[in-house]
């Protein structure tokens, strides 16, 4: 149990132990305030299985093997309310903190929260608050609130790195480029668009009729753009096996296998140190998961 290994979680020291991530996503939460049909996160159902000391151990546990960078994800991960005293315990291990987050909390928690962020995230899906609204559904504020936290991360915290991220649907794929013309506007503001396939795993799967788009048409897509003054990324499918190792909020650890679906490999909560060791093996592509930092 996770609770029994605390010591041995802190004490460690920082060692080599077959393949290990030099990044990792962790899901402090499942919950909520948006019902994107397009997420890759877990149900928003799931309940909070893991308390501050119980994520803590687990960053511990991450550091103290080598891994450089987190990535606090969802879910929504400013739900939590110690997602700061989280950050601010990977900030003292030097790992580089990543927020992804769909920003409607962040004009309120901002003081507290991007001082110790390196990176974030922001969600765009539309070029304007209706189209954007058929993929960030539940809150009609999501457009505005993504555009306001571009001008507040370049206004009060220019030293993070800041990506613009769309996923590219059935539903929104003739709104690519009017995204790209929006975002020309603004380029100023951030550093980078990074374009996703839309993947058919978790919530998204329940959705795959509505949203689904093939590899040749995310192709034309991205490939009819002509925005050479952004720094786009594109990110097809094909990219994301082996890339992830995350950590649910259940304590589950799982990645994307090579069929593109999520493999549950270990639980931080019922299996030993050993077995969640070889789980990440497993999932693990250690060169994608490396040069997934270094996008």
């Amino acid at each position: 149990m996770l609770k029994e290994r605390t010591e041995g979680f802190i004490c460690a020291r920082k060692e080599t132990l077959g393949v290990f991530p030099s990044s990792v996503d962790i899901n402090p939460t499942a919950r909520c305030n948006l019902a994107c049909p397009i997420c890759w996160g877990p149900d928003h159902q799931i309940p909070d299985g893991l308390d501050t000391q119980q994520w803590s151990q687990i960053i511990h546990f991450f550091a103290n093997r080598g891994t450089s960078g987190i990535i606090f994800t969802g879910g929504e991960p400013l739900l939590r309310k110690d997602l700061p005293e989280l950050m601010s315990l990977s900030n003292k291990l030097k790992m580089k903190v990543t927020l992804s987050t769909n920003a409607l909390l962040l004009l309120k928690r901002h003081a507290e929260v991007l001082p110790l962020v390196d990176e974030i995230g922001i969600p765009l899906d539309g070029s304007d608050s209706k189209l954007n609204g058929i993929i960030r559904r539940g809150n009609p504020r999501a457009f505005d609130a993504s555009l306001s936290a571009l001008e507040l991360l370049a206004d009060k915290y220019p030293d993070i790195h800041v990506t613009v991220r769309t996923v590219v649907s059935r539903q929104n794929k003739d709104d690519i480029a009017n995204i790209g013309l929006l975002l020309m506007g603004r380029s100023v503001l951030f550093d980078r668009w990074k374009i996703y396939q839309f993947a058919p795993v978790s919530i998204g799967l329940a959705h795959i009729d509505e949203h689904y788009v093939s590899k040749e048409e995310f192709g034309r897509v991205v490939s009819g753009l002509n925005f050479p003054e952004l720094n786009i990324t594109v990110y097809p499918n094909e990219q994301r096996a082996g890339r992830y190792v995350f950590v649910g909020p259940e304590g589950n650890v799982f990645g994307v296998d090579k069929h593109g679906n999520y493999q549950v490999v270990a639980n931080f909560l019922n299996n030993s140190e050993a077995d969640v060791l070889q789980g990440i093996e497993k999932i693990l592509d250690p060169d994608q998961n490396r040069l997934r930092g270094l996008e």
